[in-house]
């Protein structure tokens, strides 16, 4: 991941996939495919990021990854946020 002044060291990051709604679409879906966690930034500002939990049936997408599949890889994408019921915090408003 390149550099990023929304990201620091151990904080918990959503791993998203971007994929086109169909063929000849320019319409784009991101899809939640797991959290993680930055583990390091490097002197060069590239972000190392380790996947904590995945999704449910993304398995195969997930070993693609893995297998460094650059056109997988180039719709990989990182945001400095997680879900709350992601990382089972339940938050109460106004009870």
């Amino acid at each position: 991941m390149d550099r990023s002044r929304q990201f620091g060291v151990n904080i918990f990051v959503t791993i998203h996939y971007e994929e086109s709604l169909g063929i000849g679409s320019s319409e784009i879906f991101e899809r939640a495919i797991g959290i993680g966690q930055v583990v390091n930034i490097q002197e060069n500002g590239l972000i190392q990021v380790q996947d904590l939990h995945q999704s449910s049936g993304q398995s195969g997408l997930w070993q693609r990854i893995r297998s460094c599949e650059a056109t997988i890889l180039s719709h990989v994408m990182i945001k400095p946020s997680i879900d709350f019921n992601a990382m089972g915090i339940e938050v109460r408003f106004h009870e």
